[in-house]
C-alpha cells in the first residue's frame, strides 16, 4: 500500500493504516457503471479499495457524458464497465480490477456473489436492484443500493446478517414496477455526487467498525434543499425477508 499516494486520507482522525488496509483487502462487486458509479468507484479507490469488480452492458451514449465523467466522446459506442476499466488503469495501477461487460442476471449473481465481500447496486432500474436485494439476503451479502431520479437521490445499506428489513420491505415490487427513470424525468448531475458520497459514507464506517444499524433510507430533495433520513421497518409480509421474522 502506497502511503505517499494515500497521505492526505491517511492524515484523517480514526483513520490509520490498518482501515486502509482493510478497504483493500475486500472484494467489491459494483453493479452499474453510470452516474453514481463513477464517484462512488473514485470515492472507494481514493480510500484504498483494491479488489473491484464492475457489470455493466450498456454502451456509452453521448447524453450520459456530462454526468458520467469518466467517459469522453472517444469513448460513444463503446461498453461502459470496459471504458472504465481502461480509465482507472493507469492512475491505479494496483488495482485488481474485473469487468462483467454485460448486465448480470440472477444465475450471474447465484455463480459468482460468494466470490464478493461487499455489493453496491447503482444500477437505473428496480428489476435489478430486486435481484440484488433477493441474492444478497439469500447469501448474507451487505448490499448498498443508490438511486436518483430528477432532483431526488436515495441511498441504503442492508447489512443482511440477520433477519430484515430489506429492499423489498421498502420498495414492495408490487408497488414499484414499472418505474419513470432519468429518461423521462431527466437528472440533476449532482445529485449523482451526493448519493456515491453517502454510500461511500455508509461503506467505509461498514468495513471499518462493523457499523450497520439502524438500517436507514437517506434521501436528498436537491430542490427543496432538503436532506433526511428515516428508520427501516422489516415487513413481516415482505417476500423476501419476511419468512425469516
Amino acid at each position: 500500500m502506497n502511503s505517499i499516494f494515500f497521505e492526505k486520507v491517511l492524515k484523517l482522525d480514526e483513520f490509520s493504516k490498518s482501515d486502509l488496509t482493510d478497504l483493500s483487502q475486500k472484494r467489491f462487486l459494483i453493479i452499474g457503471a453510470g452516474g453514481i458509479a463513477h464517484p462512488l468507484i473514485m470515492n472507494l479507490l481514493g480510500h484504498g479499495v483494491k479488489h473491484l469488480s464492475i457489470a455493466d452492458g450498456d454502451k456509452v451514449e453521448t447524453d450520459n457524458l456530462h454526468r458520467q465523467f469518466l467517459f469522453d466522446f472517444e469513448d460513444i459506442g463503446l461498453n461502459k464497465a470496459l471504458t472504465v476499466k481502461k480509465k482507472l488503469v493507469n492512475k491505479f495501477p494496483n488495482l485488481k480490477l474485473e469487468i462483467f461487460d454485460r448486465f448480470l442476471d440472477e444465475r450471474d449473481l447465484y455463480d459468482n456473489l460468494n466470490t464478493f465481500d461487499i455489493v453496491a447496486d447503482c444500477s437505473d432500474n428496480f428489476a435489478t436492484k430486486y435481484n440484488s436485494n433477493e441474492i444478497c439476503h439469500e447469501f448474507k451479502k451487505p448490499l448498498f443500493i443508490g438511486s436518483a431520479n430528477g432532483y431526488i437521490g436515495q441511498a441504503i445499506f442492508i447489512p443482511n446478517s440477520v433477519s430484515g428489513p430489506c429492499y423489498e420491505c421498502l420498495f414492495p415490487r408490487s408497488s414499484y414496477l414499472p418505474e419513470e427513470t432519468c429518461n423521462e424525468s431527466g437528472i440533476a448531475p449532482y445529485v449523482l455526487s451526493y448519493v456515491a458520497s453517502i454510500l461511500t459514507m455508509l461503506i467505509t464506517n461498514f468495513v471499518i467498525s462493523g457499523h450497520s444499524a439502524p438500517i436507514k433510507l437517506y434521501r436528498i430533495d436537491a430542490k427543496k434543499m432538503e436532506l433526511s433520513s428515516s428508520t427501516l421497518r422489516s415487513d413481516t409480509s415482505c417476500i423476501i425477508c419476511g419468512a425469516d421474522d
